[in-house]
């Protein structure tokens, strides 16, 4: 059976000490945690093997057709995964041009 405190909580012992206010606790236990699960960012970046021959050297996209994507571009519609709301680049290009999208 757990050893619990008269609050109905379990005490958490570290290096002989026993922890029982919450933050004590919380403390201890990000304290284990982030001394086991550091990430070691010094690595590279796999290789990356192209999967064809196809590359994108040279992509260009016209003013038309940006325009054209502005137009199709449902603004009721919720942010990606980029935060951005569809309903800002209609925004700012329709001010920023003086043709209508």
């Amino acid at each position: 059976m757990e050893n619990v405190n008269s609050n109905n909580q379990t005490p958490v012992n570290h290096n002989g000490h026993i922890y029982s206010h919450p933050f004590d606790k919380a403390t201890v236990l990000n304290s284990n945690f982030t001394s086991v699960s550091k990430l070691d960012k010094s690595r590279e970046l796999l290789p990356f093997d192209a999967r064809s021959g196809i590359t994108m050297d040279d992509f260009i996209v016209t003013e038309q057709e940006v325009k054209d994507q502005l137009k199709i571009l449902d603004s009721s519609k919720p942010p990606g995964p980029d935060a951005i709301s569809p309903l800002i680049p209609k925004k700012h290009i329709s001010r920023h041009r003086n043709s209508s999208i």
